[in-house]
């Protein structure tokens, strides 16, 4: 059941929409530096370079004129209002236990190169599903996993789940999935550790759980679970 209720999780939240998750057992963002390296992970922030002077040893002062404050205080304005809390601009009780809630692992706003951090310098993710450009030109999808869990999820279980939730998918959609033994796929799903051959490396037993690609050819369409969960 766990392990079903892990991959329904997944499919909704990265293809049909929000859903509500138990805190990690294991909090990983506890220190204005984890935070801050949070807001860059997700596209709040560009890079720590903006804000680096807050994370010496000798910052003492919070001074809205110190461009790096300006920096952070935005972003975390931002992160509150994408998800919903009370607007402070800083790290406070409410924005650390959001923080630590099991997420997809894309990022929920892309900086635009070149510019500098701004409200109107950001590309905000509206939903938690890709829609526009990416759509299967098929109605048939077939899937199977290529890598399985080494942790305590027997092959069996994980593949009897996987199949559940596609089966919860194709539910509610339009599409047909079918499973196969082998070869190429359209899905191809597989259990991965840290780097794993995408641009994404998954953070241990921590706050990325899984990501997604939008349909398309080679790893396009594919989903990669945090192998440490």
């Amino acid at each position: 059941m766990r392990l079903f209720a892990l991959f329904s999780i997944v499919v909704l939240q990265l293809f049909f929409g929000p859903t509500t998750h138990a805190q990690l057992k294991y909090a990983r963002v506890d220190t204005l530096t984890d935070a801050l390296k949070y807001l860059v992970q997700f596209g709040y922030l560009k890079n720590l370079n903006e804000v680096v002077s807050l994370l010496q040893p000798s910052f003492t002062s919070f001074d809205p004129r110190n461009p790096a404050v300006s920096a952070m205080k935005i972003a975390f304005t931002k992160f509150q209002q994408y998800a919903k809390l009370p607007v402070s601009g800083e790290f406070d009780a409410a924005t650390k236990q959001k923080m630590n809630t099991p997420r997809c692992g894309n990022k929920d706003i892309i900086q635009i190169d070149g510019e500098n951090l701004g409200l109107g310098n950001l590309l905000r993710r509206k939903k938690r599903y890709v829609a526009g450009a990416f759509f299967w030109q098929k109605r048939e999808l077939t899937y199977r996993i290529s890598k399985f869990s080494e942790t305590d999820f027997s092959p069996e279980v994980t593949m009897r789940e996987v199949d559940r939730a596609f089966e919860l998918w194709g539910n509610a959609t339009n599409l047909h999935f079918v499973k196969s033994p082998g070869g190429v796929v359209d899905i191809e799903l597989k259990f991965a550790k840290s780097v794993h051959g995408d641009i994404e490396p998954f953070d241990g037993r921590g706050i990325t759980l899984a990501h997604a690609f939008p349909p398309g050819p080679e790893i396009g369409g594919d989903i990669h679970f945090d192998g440490n969960i």
